[in-house]
């Protein structure tokens, strides 16, 4: 259940959208590749901010180490952080890690605060029967100055908590989807949005990962309705399936894999989002390319159709460096740190 009481304007709300979402639930709509990146750029205003909480260390919410220092807390318990003033709006997001579930959530502002303690606090957002580990939300902050975020039900280990300034809109949000290769180059890496920002230091994007092992395109479409509730200011969608649809390596199966594609493509470009699509890592248990490049044909044929942005070519650059695989699948750290300056480099291609 999500309640925002909070409204973006209406501005902020379609600042993103390069076209309306297509009335025909079968038809796609191609969204606009000049839309997005640094166009709306979003600085991260939390970085090193000192945040205070309502007890213990959360200095390793704002260091940019997802998977460092956490800070645990139960209901009630929060985390504050000084955002400054300025920002018309600003987007929060925040990452869990551990056994703990933060089923319920607030995200609150205040104007007047001095230290996080005191002063008058409006609830902007309220989020309950949360099930993911990493959420994002968007709000409007005309006047405010600090961020609190405070748990209302559940509990949880959070590994961060960044704040970026959303006053020219939210097309700098990146969400990637997909298996077990995407769960280890991107769920707990910061190093996509740390390159792009070295690029382009006016911005920061904001990036989420999601990848969940031994997915594929299939359980893709079975949450996407999920995915789209939990993550609706969220721009930009990486879609990278594919490894787990090809049934134990036989190719038989990569048309129903193409039409599931399209599907997922289509859907989340009626809603509005912006889809990039990388083709299929390659992998050693596939060396003479009987079946990798079979499904990889497919992913740019729905690509060409759909009108979806082309990732990284990543079987060509796998078979050029297999020994950045972990196995014979997935990336190692030099391999996963390889797909996040891909990723980058395709970023910042399509900024304006």
């Amino acid at each position: 259940m999500i309640v925002r009481i909070l409204a973006l304007t209406s501005a902020l709300a379609i600042a993103c959208d390069a076209r309306a979402p297509s009335d025909s639930p079968d038809a796609a709509s191609p969204i606009d590749a000049t839309s997005g990146g640094a166009a709306c750029p979003m600085p991260l205003r939390s970085r090193d901010r000192a945040p205070v909480a309502s007890h213990g260390d959360a200095a390793g919410l704002v260091d940019g180490a997802l998977a460092g220092a956490t800070w645990t807390g139960a209901v009630d318990a929060w985390v504050a952080i000084d955002v400054g003033v300025g920002p018309t709006a600003v987007m929060s997001a925040w990452t869990a890690i551990g056994d703990g579930q933060l089923t319920g959530y607030a995200i609150e502002t205040s104007a007047d605060s001095t230290d996080g303690k005191d002063g008058h606090w409006q609830t902007a957002v309220a989020i309950l029967d949360n099930t993911a580990a990493t959420r994002a939300d968007a709000i409007a902050f005309t006047g405010q100055r600090w961020l609190r975020l405070r748990i209302t039900e559940g509990a949880a280990d959070l590994s961060e908590l960044a704040v970026h300034d959303a006053s020219h809109g939210t097309c700098d949000s990146w969400l990637f989807i997909g298996d077990s290769i995407t769960a280890m180059a991107f769920n707990l890496s910061t190093d996509f949005a740390d390159d792009v920002h070295a690029a382009r230091p006016d911005t920061y994007p904001l990036r989420l990962g999601i990848g969940v092992g031994g997915t594929n395109s299939e359980n893709g479409l079975a949450n996407l309705d999920a995915w789209l509730a939990a993550y609706p200011d969220v721009h930009n969608w990486v879609v990278s399936y594919g490894t787990n649809d090809m049934g134990g390596g036989d190719p038989v199966y990569a048309p129903a894999y193409h039409d599931r594609m399209r599907r997922l493509i289509t859907r989340l470009q009626q809603a509005g989002k912006r889809v990039f699509v990388p083709r299929i890592p390659y992998g050693t248990w596939d060396p003479d390319g009987a079946v990798i490049p079979v499904y990889n044909a497919e992913v740019d044929r729905v690509v060409a159709e759909t009108g979806a942005i082309a990732g990284p070519d990543l079987y060509a650059y796998f078979r050029a460096h297999p020994d950045q695989l972990a196995d014979q699948i997935h990336p190692g750290a030099l391999g996963a740190r390889a797909m996040n300056e891909l990723w980058s480099a395709i970023a910042l291609a399509h900024y304006p």
